[in-house]
């Protein structure tokens, strides 16, 4: 039989039985690594569309109204709805379902029962008149039937009502009620109660997120027939919901320029309505995922050009083995093209199998990902086209990468004489090219300058710069040449240490042939800096997003309320159960008085803040406490207190109430207390006295007197103060001359306080301070702000802004108040604020709002910030029950959304296969070389066991070569890792918004999963050296002895 170049080529693989499979093996993990990663990146946009409109039906609703008095008849309703359902079908009509087109009538009252007069109370709900298209097959009768189009008897019109607006209203089956129109005196008109009636299913797309409670149905004819020219207008709208199901991440640009068009079409040409939230929520989405897939992307290009160089090496290595046969080959007479063509051969059979293994995996783990990560199921077959695309280019990519190498090494490898091979093995050269002229050195020079050029690209551009990781990629190259110099030095360490004739012939094979172990000490220094950089990325990226996550809540648990919070809010907060710390803050929008510049006013407690409030070392400037120190120190308002006080007391006049005095003092670390003086009955003068110590900790003098409260004070009266005096000594007379004092109630606003010159409320002859009271409320009594301006700290970028420094004063308006301040720090970052997209301005809290009072403005704290171990129902529920909350933050809800964000999985399943690639490619890298290095030795070891060195020796030789090898490349790959993490991670991001890069990234490094990392990686290649090493090493010792002859 004719031995063709195919069949050689067939039996040549057979020959090299275990390296063909590691050969294979490393194709596979190179594509699969190719494949996987974009798949998986695809999963997460689909379960991220699955998140933006898989929650709330409120969310997804699309709301489509007429113009205002647009549409006045059946016919143009009619019309209407059919304008809309042709738009929408010609736009997103597959990605929406449609939901109830209905026309509403308001404004109206319920005037009577089967004759009998009601009488609306205060806050009591308003019926509205709607007819609802299609209403009786999305609705269960209770009681009765849904009237018929048209049906009517008299002036009686029988109208349907859900269940919930039957109690509401007090209306059963068969009673007539009368509505009248609160816009007019027209006359009251009636209907009938024909029908009772309740979702059928509440979550179903038909009712646009909820089922309606307080509505009153009839027929479109009945409907449009009540208008007349002084009624309200009839409300026209038809409702979508976004459809689950049909919509993929590929098709989100697509949806959200198509429901611009229909806004625009709505609002812009027909003078209606078009709103939804969905099309700004996708967008945000969009932006958010390209944002994520660039970064992603880019380590992911980082991991496949090192798992390319590693087959490349590990193709090599396989050539290498055969090198002397090929020579042979050539020798006799074979071209070097029909050489090529043998081993190419041997490799391209491989590359279709490694396709085929790296795409099932790929899909393989993309699926059991969807279903236990992403929690996507039969969702994603409708996506599986996009899934393919997605993956497409890269593993056509990889796969040409592949081939090209696959080309170049067997053409290298083709073109080998015999001559040549046994020249290289006989006489190797002992100083390689890129140390001559100590060319490495200035490769290393090159890369530092490459590492830093890349760090300071990404602080100026962030992650988006290409640059920001090649350059570390190049840099992490040629540092493991320059790192190359330290084999000789580790060999000659070793050989010291151990001191025998295997450690000297390992050595001496270390300096002898140092650029026989470029390319495995290369693979061997990639390999483990791609694991220490994913080891410590996984570790950082979860940190900072855990940091995050608190930063932007600012505290265990924070509360907004809609209204501001009272004195008895202000005091329910230390009955609430399971908090451990508490305090108030005042939110609101301000501006410099001299510019149009907007900024966040905060008004904080400085002490109670910095117990409660967020804080990492780094954060800020300084520790939080320390920041806020200068608002205190620097604060003046309020009643010095001086000495060392210890018992507070002040005359007291009321006229027969019987509520009670109380103090707020604060001490010089900015903490405050209550001081119960005592209460004001009975009626005439009394002295009120009580101790100023704190019932925990002693205070921190000196002391000053915030302000006094009257609280628990149902009646009208008056009381009147003198004297207040601390261990006797008077500090504050109340006389005119001491300056103006201020009170508030929970609801009015403040006001001066007057003399009293009456002689009853005189006391010994001299005038008193005069306090109103009007019952109901608390009253809050403090002394007026001094001139000095109130102290604040504001961010860098507003001091820039105005052309100011620290030290200098400005004029601030806040809440309609202009208030002079004196700039007394700076603060580039504070909890829940985000000063690259806002300026921010913190102010003493008590002291602002008393100075906004003094202007006439009531303000109290907006925000609750909490200590606490969670947030467990009946603490949510009391936190609800102080106010109308707009906004309620919980710090573990939030982490744990954050850390389960798909694209933050996607970046965590990359790097674990990158890891899980590298690692497999690596170890077999190193077995194939290991082979390969005894095999061009074999002729050596046979002279030197024919002289009488034991073959044991010569294992043990070639085990401390791999140990130093080893070592060096875990030393050298561990620093080189640890630098691309100090330069790459701070500029990558998952997202481009405030909430994805502030605060500011740190490096966080856990020791046990780069060590597990790293400990896998050793054993793994120790055991692959260690069966190669026994595989290769059984030769016939007189076979090779004449081959060397």
């Amino acid at each position: 039989m004719q031995l063709t170049v195919g069949r050689l080529a067939w039996r040549r693989l057979g020959y090299e039985g275990h390296v063909t499979l590691a050969v294979l093996i490393a194709l596979s993990a190179t594509l699969g690594l190719a494949a996987a990663v974009p798949l998986v990146q695809a999963t997460a946009a689909e379960a991220g569309v699955h998140t933006v409109v898989g929650g709330s039906q409120e969310g997804k609703v699309i709301l489509i109204g007429a113009p205002s008095g647009g549409v006045g008849s059946p016919s143009g309703f009619d019309a209407f709805q059919a304008d809309v359902e042709k738009q929408i079908a010609r736009n997103v009509g597959g990605y929406v379902q449609a939901g109830a087109a209905v026309a509403s009538l308001s404004g109206l009252q319920l005037a009577s029962i089967d004759g009998q007069s009601t009488a609306s109370e205060h806050g009591q709900a308003a019926p509205t008149l709607m007819y609802v298209r299609d209403l009786a097959r999305h609705v269960e009768m209770v009681s009765g039937d849904i009237p018929a189009e048209g049906s009517q008897s008299s002036a009686v019109t029988p109208v349907s009502l859900p269940q919930r607006a039957a109690a509401t209203f007090g209306l059963r089956l068969g009673n007539h009620f009368c509505l009248r129109f609160t816009s007019n005196s027209r006359a009251p008109f009636c209907l009938r109660v024909a029908g009772v009636w309740s979702a059928r299913d509440a979550n179903e797309a038909f009712w646009g997120g909820r089922p309606p409670e307080t509505v009153v149905t009839m027929g479109k004819e009945a409907l449009f027939g009540l208008q007349a020219g002084d009624t309200p207008d009839i409300q026209v709208m038809h409702f979508y919901v976004a459809d689950l199901k049909s919509l993929h991440a590929a098709e989100v640009p697509a949806v959200v320029a198509q429901l611009h068009q229909l806004r625009g079409y709505f609002v812009v040409e027909r003078g209606g309505s078009f709103s939804t939230q969905l099309d700004g929520e996708l967008r945000n989405f969009d932006i958010r995922r390209q944002s994520a897939a660039y970064t992603i992307e880019l380590v992911t290009v980082a991991m496949l050009v090192a798992a390319l160089y590693a087959t490349g090496f590990l193709v090599a290595g396989f050539l290498g083995g055969q090198s002397a046969d090929l020579s042979v080959l050539r020798a006799r007479g074979w071209p070097r093209r029909r050489i090529w063509l043998v081993a190419l051969m041997q490799l391209l059979v491989l590359v279709l199998p490694a396709s085929a293994l790296g795409l099932i995996f790929a899909s393989l783990l993309c699926g059991v990902l969807a279903l236990t990560t992403f929690g996507l199921g039969a969702d994603l077959i409708g996506a599986a086209g996009d899934l393919l695309r997605a993956a497409a280019p890269t593993v056509l990519v990889c796969l040409l990468c592949e081939t090209l190498i696959l080309v170049s090494q067997t053409w290298r490898a083709a073109g080998a004489e015999v001559l040549e091979v046994r020249r290289d093995a006989s006489r190797p050269s002992s100083q390689p090219w890129w140390r001559r002229h100590y060319f490495d050195l200035g490769l290393g020079v090159l890369a530092l300058g490459l590492l830093q050029e890349a760090r300071v690209r990404g602080f100026q551009q962030g992650g988006d710069d290409p640059l920001v990781v090649t350059f570390p990629a190049l840099a992490l190259g040629l540092l493991a040449v320059v790192g190359l110099r330290l084999l000789g030095p580790i060999a000659g360490l070793v050989e010291r240490l151990l001191h025998d004739l295997p450690a000297s012939l390992a050595s001496v094979q270390l300096v002898r042939r140092p650029g026989r172990y470029l390319p495995l000490a290369l693979l061997l220094t990639i390999s483990v800096a791609l694991a220490v950089f994913n080891g410590i990325c996984l570790a950082t990226d979860r940190q900072n997003a855990i940091d995050r996550a608190d930063y932007a809540v600012g505290a265990d648990v924070r509360t907004a309320y809609q209204t501001a919070a009272g004195p008895p809010r202000l005091a329910a907060v230390r009955n609430l159960p399971g908090v451990a710390g508490s305090s108030w803050v005042y939110r609101a929008l301000g501006s410099p008085a001299t510019s149009a510049t907007s900024m966040t006013v905060l008004g904080v407690d400085p002490a109670s803040l910095a117990d409660v409030a967020w804080a990492r070392s780094d954060a800020y400037a300084q520790p939080l406490r320390r920041l806020l120190r200068p608002l205190v120190v620097q604060d003046v308002d309020g009643l010095r207190l001086p000495g060392r006080p210890s018992e507070l007391s002040v005359w007291t006049f009321a006229s027969g109430l019987s509520g009670s005095l109380a103090a707020l003092v604060e001490d010089d670390a900015g903490r405050l207390w209550s001081v119960p003086l005592g209460q004001l009955h009975p009626p005439g003068w009394r002295l009120l006295q009580a101790s100023l110590q704190p019932t925990t900790g002693a205070p921190v003098f000196p002391l000053k007197l915030r302000e006094l409260t009257l609280s628990q004070q149902p009646a009208v009266g008056q009381i009147a103060l003198s004297d207040l005096a601390v261990d006797g000594h008077v500090v504050q007379s109340f006389t005119a001359a001491d300056g103006p004092w201020y009170s508030r109630t929970t609801v009015a606003s403040s006001r001066p306080l007057g003399r009293v010159p009456d002689a009853q409320q005189t006391r010994e002859g001299r005038e008193t301070l005069s306090i109103p009271v009007d019952g109901g409320s608390d009253v809050s009594i403090w002394p007026a702000g001094g001139r000095r301006p109130l102290p604040v700290l504001v961010s860098p970028g507003l001091l820039d802004d105005l052309g100011l420094k620290v030290g200098q004063e400005l004029e601030a308006v806040v809440a309609q108040q202009t208030l002079r301040v004196s700039v007394v720090g700076t603060i580039s970052a504070f909890p829940s604020t985000y000063p690259t997209r806002e300026y921010i301005m913190i102010a003493p809290r008590d002291s602002l709002i008393q100075r906004l009072g003094e202007g006439g403005t009531t303000a109290w704290p907006t925000e609750l910030w909490l200590k606490t171990a969670g947030l467990p129902p009946h603490l949510e529920e009391a936190l609800r029950s102080l106010g109308p909350v707009s906004a309620l933050y919980d710090r573990r809800a939030l982490e744990q959304s954050t850390l389960t964000d798909p694209n933050r999985r996607a970046l965590e399943v990359g790097l674990a296969l990158g890891f899980g690639s590298m690692m497999v490619i690596m170890v077999l890298g190193f077995g194939v070389n290991v082979m390969a290095l005894i095999r061009e030795r074999l002729g050596e070891y046979a002279v030197m066991q024919a002289n009488g060195l034991s073959q044991k020796e010569i294992r043990r030789s070639l085990a401390i070569e791999r140990v130093v090898v080893l070592i060096y490349g875990m030393f050298v790959g561990t620093m080189l890792g640890l630098a691309c993490a100090v330069v790459l991670l701070p500029t990558l991001h998952l997202g481009s918004d405030p909430v994805d890069t502030i605060p500011a990234t740190t490096i966080t490094i856990q020791p046990l999963i780069v060590a597990g990392g790293l400990t896998v990686l050793l054993a793994l290649s120790l055991a692959a050296g260690r069966w190669t090493q026994r595989t290769a090493l059984r030769f016939d010792l007189l076979q090779e002895l004449r081959l060397v002859a």
